[in-house]
Order: C-alpha cells, then structure tokens, then sequence
C-alpha cells in the first residue's frame, strides 16, 4: 500500500521542472575571466609565499579564457601545441599571439621551474583578454 502510494505521489506531482538558465554560461569568456581574476588577486598567494598557487591558478584562468574564446581544448594541450595553433588563428593580431605566448611561457616557468623571482603576469593577461574582445560585428556574427 505504501509503494502504490508513493508512486501515486510521485505521479500526480509531475516531472521536476528544468532549470531554465545557469548564470555561468551567460556570461561571456571575458566576463567570466575577470571575475575569476578578481577572486585570484583578493586570494592574495602573492603576497603570502604562495607564487605556485597563483601562477598555476592564473594559468588555468587565461587557458580557460582561450578555450572558451577561441573553441579549442586549451586546458588540455601544452603551451608549444596552444602556440601553434595560435600562430594559424586569422581572428588574432601578432602581438596577441606573441602575448599568449609570453603569458603561458612566464606561467609555466614558475609552475614547473620552482621559479622565486617572477613579475606577475596577471596584468598581461587582462591586457590580453582587453584587447582580443570580439568586435561587434564578430559578437553579431557568431550569434
């Protein structure tokens, strides 16, 4: 009796609703890197003695940023394969290419090398993510 009424229950309540919208994936991959890079700068590693933590989070941040920019697996791929495939993308200037590559170089550095004395790179990756936004006519044509 217990069983019958629970799928009764069950029944008569109808299918869960959907979630209609996640918030994450409204925001563009340049909002969502800056807000990633402002919950990294308030974490303060720098400052603590903490230059692997930060590098290897900040690495993970711009990686996740050109994933989600430029549609290929970033995160998974090493920084000579990101460069590569870089150096073909029409849609990026040679500075950028030459920034991404000086970004991914300097963060990996630290990351694997044990480097103590590293300039943060945090600014060259908002002047990245700044400067290769999509123009409108880019926005308007990929949507």
């Amino acid at each position: 009796l217990g069983l019958v009424c629970l799928v009764w229950f069950k029944w008569k309540s109808g299918p869960l609703p959907l979630r209609v919208s996640n918030p994450v994936l409204e925001l563009t991959p340049e909002e969502l890197a800056f807000k990633e890079l402002k919950i990294l700068k308030n974490k303060e590693w720098l400052q603590i003695g903490r230059a692997q933590d930060h590098f290897f989070e900040l690495s993970e941040i711009f990686r996740r940023y050109l994933e989600n920019r430029y549609h290929f697996p970033a995160r998974e791929w090493t920084t000579e394969e990101i460069t590569a495939y870089l150096k073909s993308a029409p849609n990026l200037t040679d500075n950028l290419k030459l920034q991404a590559r000086s970004i991914l170089t300097q963060t990996d550095r630290v990351k694997f090398a044990k480097a103590d004395r590293a300039e943060d790179e945090m600014l060259s990756v908002i002047s990245f993510i700044q400067e290769a936004q999509p123009t409108a006519t880019e926005v308007v044509s990929t949507s």
